[in-house]
């Protein structure tokens, strides 16, 4: 859990500025536009995992690391090996994250009427 002293700003994005929300902007600039808007809609998708990887750069950062080194580099690797539970699993966010986007696939196919995402402990 992430905790720091009241009225201090987080150094590591809270995700406050994200809603979840899909309302895809249509910029003439961005060609092809189906491009554009996929690229939005993988955003999306990876909203919830966000948590998961703004903690570990806090932890790193109370740390002193504050520049990529290395070590670091292996810290950020790690994370596709935590453990995230999905309703009665706990898979790595790795498969996790195939999870969430086959059931995104499912969706789409009609088959399923909510993407799976891991459950925030």
């Amino acid at each position: 859990m992430i905790v720091w002293k009241e009225g201090a700003p987080m150094p590591v994005n809270s995700c406050a500025d994200y809603p979840m929300s899909w309302k895809p902007v249509l910029d003439r600039n961005s060609r092809p536009l189906y491009l554009a808007l996929a690229r939005q809609l993988a955003d999306d998708v990876m909203k919830p995992y966000r948590p998961y990887v703004d903690e570990l750069v806090y932890q790193l950062y109370r740390n002193g690391n504050t520049q990529l080194t290395k070590k670091v580099k292996g810290e950020l690797l790690r994370l596709l090996f935590v453990d995230t539970r999905f309703d009665k699993v706990v898979r790595p966010l790795e498969v996790g994250l195939m999870f969430s986007a086959s059931s995104l696939a499912k969706c789409f196919a009609g088959t399923q009427k909510k993407i799976a995402y891991p459950l925030l402990e």
